[in-house]
């Protein structure tokens, strides 16, 4: 799932380009895309110069304790759903797009997606990237419910809704896009590793 920010126009720019949520409308009542949909259409009523930056779940979630555990990518998401994802820095080079060229950005806001894989897939793909088996794991949606309700309503729309965005068209629109494989080689799978390395260490220091 993705988190949300608004980024500073550049000095002299009298635009922003604010980031929320793919999906936000037709969301079928999930709390995070709604929440962020209303925030869009409150910046709209007030006419500011703003474009929406919608992006899926990040590739970065794979980094860390998010959706790492115990040696195995662990997640609520179904293992043979598709899920669409995007590398953080894809986010930023969107925004820096809007910024310089705010006559076709204003007024625009565009679904993000770099990559649509299932879950199985991604931990096939970083288990091929880091060296090491990290197999897939689900964790039952009643689990992440004990934590907290929103996660569990947000799991459950993604396996039976989720996200929507173009991956041909976001691709025109940067033809330098990333797909997962590409983080993978360039910066995730030493993220990953590093942070397993940490993991094992810490077991051997128990």
């Amino acid at each position: 799932m993705s988190s949300r920010s608004a980024w500073a126009a550049p000095s002299g720019s009298r635009s922003t380009a604010r980031q929320t949520v793919a999906a936000g409308r037709g969301s079928g009542g999930a709390a995070w895309p709604s929440r962020k949909w209303r925030i869009e259409q409150h910046i709209t009523r007030l006419s500011l110069p703003a474009t929406f930056l919608r992006p899926v779940s990040f590739m970065e979630n794979y980094t860390g304790a998010y959706h790492l555990h115990d040696a195995t990518v662990a997640t609520a998401f179904a293992a043979d759903v598709p899920q669409q994802v995007m590398a953080v820095d894809d986010v930023g080079a969107f925004a820096a797009l809007a910024f310089a060229q705010p006559g076709e950005w204003i007024g625009r806001a565009v679904d993000l997606a770099g990559d649509e894989l299932t879950p199985r897939q991604i931990a096939a793909a970083i288990s091929e990237a880091v060296g090491r088996p990290l197999p897939y794991i689900q964790i039952p949606i009643e689990a992440i419910a004990q934590i907290g309700e929103e996660f569990a309503f947000a799991y459950t729309w993604l396996n039976e809704r989720g996200y929507r965005a173009g991956l041909p068209f976001t691709r025109v629109l940067h033809p330098g896009l990333i797909d997962l494989r590409t983080w993978l080689q360039r910066t995730g799978a030493a993220q990953i590793t590093g942070f397993l390395a940490a993991q094992d260490t810490a077991k051997q220091d128990r």
